[in-house]
């Protein structure tokens, strides 16, 4: 795989071909452990980010978040719409 010129991390650029894998079972290094193990993850203290003990970099602000249950009747009000449209 060709990277563009100014990808020059080796790791990411690993990372990014195994991501993209065709093969399922050698994707992502053919394991979780060797996802895990992978280079790219390295920082990542996998036990404390199980056991929810890691803050997360970013989060949401609550006032910017959807209501799964009004995403619902949105999708169902425009199912509605395309089942009542003209054949």
């Amino acid at each position: 795989m060709k990277f563009p010129k100014n990808m020059k991390n080796a790791q990411i650029n690993s990372f990014i071909s195994l991501m993209l894998n065709k093969n399922p079972e050698t994707r992502l290094g053919g394991s979780y452990n060797n996802l895990k193990n992978n280079p790219v993850f390295a920082s990542i203290q996998w036990h404390e980010l199980v056991l929810k003990q890691i803050e997360p970099a970013f989060m949401i602000p609550k006032s910017k978040l959807v209501d799964p249950a009004a995403l619902g009747k949105k999708q169902s009000k425009l199912s509605d719409f395309l089942s009542s449209a003209p054949q």
